[in-house]
């Protein structure tokens, strides 16, 4: 067993019991795995924007300044215009995941890829939509969220068929064997069915795409790993604390408004996140 297939198995059964037996600290924990995984999950940006521009001229203080810029503007959005900063948070994120599921497996499949990718995102939304509401009120007013959940739940169950289809072709071409990266994304399925949506978007977030894009991350810096792990706390941490400002306007003991304070800084973070990523496609890094 891999390790990707272990991380998703045990925090399946972690977020379960948690939701279980203590609903509300299930979201809690969920939220703060979140928060601590994926915020850190682009703190090698900057080193991996360095390989993508080694061709370019220019000073190296540009990619610097132009992640920073596009972090700010991506939260000014969040705050001035909420639905229309989460919609395009949204998309970009989708376009990420399809980028990473897709050649996630091998060979690539753009047609898995598409699903899982929007699958991630979709299915823990609209198969919770009243859930889902309480947490992204900031976002989307609620008559505009009712007005689309019943779409989202059709389009969450055919985006279910697919992938169940995909699997048991898999099962029928290989005689009875299944891949990891199907096991993997099956452990995810069961999540975004039965758990909170986010929790069950924590288990698909954490332990496949978040520890394939680590992976890759160190296999591409491998020749120049001095200050290697320094570097990645020092920038997870400070982006980490990027979040205190935002209990002037959120009021962090109720997770709907941690949640909505976490997006905006999420968002900020993915956008130049997905830059740097895409542009590193053609160097493999298509499984970030």
């Amino acid at each position: 067993m891999r390790p990707s297939t272990a991380l998703i198995a045990i925090l399946l059964c972690v977020l379960a019991f948690a939701q279980h037996f203590a609903p509300a600290s299930g979201d809690w924990i969920a939220l703060a795995l979140v928060v601590c995984a994926g915020i850190p999950h682009g703190a090698f940006d900057l080193r991996l924007a360095a390989i993508g521009r080694r061709d370019e001229s220019g000073s190296a203080l540009v990619a610097p300044a132009a992640y920073l810029a596009g972090v700010f503007a991506m939260i000014v959005l969040c705050m001035a215009c909420p639905i229309v900063g989460f919609t395009l948070f949204l998309v970009v994120s989708a376009i990420h995941f399809f980028e990473g599921e897709c050649n996630s497996t091998a060979p690539p499949s753009a047609w898995e890829g598409g699903l899982f990718g929007l699958g991630a995102i979709i299915l823990p939304i609209g198969l919770h939509s009243k859930a889902a509401q309480a947490y992204m009120e900031y976002f989307i007013a609620g008559d505009l969220f009712q007005a689309i959940a019943s779409p989202l739940l059709l389009l969450s169950y055919g985006l279910m068929l697919c992938m169940i289809t995909c699997v048991v072709r898999e099962l029928i071409r290989e005689k009875g064997r299944i891949s990891a990266s199907s096991v993997e994304r099956c452990l995810c399925l069961v999540g975004w069915f039965f758990l909170s949506p986010i929790a069950g978007f924590a288990i698909w977030f954490i332990g496949r795409h978040t520890l394939q894009h680590l992976s890759v991350s160190r296999e591409l810096l491998k020749p120049g790993m001095q200050g290697f792990p320094v570097d990645f706390i020092v920038i997870s941490i400070l982006a980490i604390a990027g979040l205190l400002p935002f209990a002037l306007r959120f009021d962090f003991s109720d997770i709907h408004q941690l949640f909505s304070a976490a997006i905006c800084l999420i968002a900020g973070l993915t956008v130049p996140h997905v830059v740097v990523c895409h542009r590193l496609t053609p160097k493999r890094f298509v499984r970030s």
